[in-house]
């Protein structure tokens, strides 16, 4: 690399000058006076020295007249512009007389250009966002203010990317549950006007009566069902519940209770194993988590089989109730998916029981709610398990 050697006794020039060179990557080094610059050709042995003339101990015409012919380049870097010191510079073997105002000017551009590269790169990149593309970063160039200005905006530029993709996700669930609600809607209500006007349109015939009034009492319990479960879920996502301490015990009981008449209808019989505790929980919203675990269970079982529910503590964390069924199981392409609205493994066993895919939905925000956690194994024709996980820690 060049090494120049900056003769000025001007502290702010000379900085100015070092300042460009090492921009145009060249090594320097500055002296103020005479003495010191004689000194420094000798042990520094610059490829070129840049000159002024006006120092205090002796001049630059003095110091070029102390030089060697044609040993080292020299140029005259100073203010004064009279043709007869430019002559004179000359002549005293320097290679060139520059006036230091015209390399000030290109200096101090340069030096503007070079300290607001990171500015010009975050109005850039400003500008590409306003665009839509979220993706675009700045290069922190330093580590001054600046610097620290474009890591900001890079820290900026990522939670809106982060935001703007979240709100995408949202918008497409919320056409997703627009679609899927009318879907199911739109069914039941066809089948009912169908039948409906079968019936106003037809003569009597009691079989045909009968089975047009039994489709029409089916799909009317499914829209029955449906407008339930949408409630629940408005319901619950609507606003934070209060929790207050329960003890688990008696509200196991009451589910177990109020299931019955359909546990012995259907000859499925549960198997209740509950620990005792107490958990910050708001109790309506508990009844209806384990309530609609124990509804799907009872779906996918089939007559003779047994539902396991259990309650316990996991060490100090979690207080975990479980759900295991000996049913149908859940395709495993599936499991991802359990948790969306309307989503519905066997749709034609969910019509036959006025199911809308909506009970898990339900189930995960409930769990949410109470900071807890649900996870769910399942293998074909074996059966699910479903998990609870509420924190102890929050009691």
């Amino acid at each position: 690399m060049e090494k120049i050697l900056i003769v000025e006794d001007d502290q702010a020039i000379s900085d100015l000058i070092q300042t460009n060179l090492d921009i145009a990557g060249y090594a320097s080094k500055q002296v103020f006076n005479g003495s010191e610059a004689l000194e420094h050709i000798n042990t520094y042995a610059p490829d070129l020295v840049l000159l002024d003339i006006n120092m205090p101990d002796q001049d630059g015409f003095e110091i070029m007249s102390k030089l060697e012919p044609g040993g080292i380049l020299v140029i005259f870097l100073t203010a004064r512009n009279s043709i007869t010191d430019k002559v004179k510079g000359l002549k005293l073997g320097a290679d060139d007389y520059i006036v230091i105002t015209l390399i000030l000017a290109v200096g101090l551009y340069l030096m503007i250009w070079y300290l607001t590269r990171s500015v010009r790169s975050l109005t850039k990149s400003a500008q590409t966002i306003t665009r839509g593309d979220y993706s675009q970063r700045v290069s922190v160039l330093s580590n001054d203010e600046i610097g620290i200005l474009a890591q900001n905006f890079n820290q900026m530029a990522d939670a809106v990317e982060d935001k703007v993709d979240e709100l995408e996700v949202l918008a497409r669930q919320r056409q997703n549950f627009i679609d899927y609600l009318t879907h199911e809607l739109k069914t039941p209500l066809t089948s009912i006007i169908g039948y409906a006007d079968l019936l106003r349109t037809t003569k009597y015939n009691e079989a045909v009566y009968f089975k047009a009034l039994n489709y029409i009492y089916s799909e009317g319990k499914r829209l029955e069902s449906l407008s339930f479960k949408l409630m629940d879920l408005i319901l619950v996502g609507k606003e934070k519940p209060i929790l207050e301490m329960e003890e688990i015990t008696p509200l196991c009981v009451a589910i177990e209770e109020a299931l019955k008449p359909r546990l012995e209808k259907s000859d499925i019989e549960l198997v209740v194993s509950v620990e005792p505790h107490k958990l910050m929980i708001e109790k309506d919203l508990f009844i209806l988590l384990c309530t609609n675990l124990l509804d799907n269970a009872m779906k996918a079982s089939t007559e003779g089989s047994r539902i396991f529910f259990r309650g316990y503590s996991d060490s100090d964390r979690f207080y975990v109730f479980e759900v295991e069924d000996e049913g149908i199981g859940i395709p495993e392409q599936d499991v991802p998916h359990i948790f969306e609205p309307f989503f519905m493994v066997d749709k034609t066993q969910s019509k036959s029981h006025h199911s809308a895919g909506l009970g898990l939905a339900i189930c995960s925000e409930i769990i949410t709610l109470h900071d807890g956690k649900i996870e769910i194994t399942s293998r074909l024709n074996i059966g699910t398990k479903v998990k609870l996980l509420f924190p102890i820690s929050n009691n």
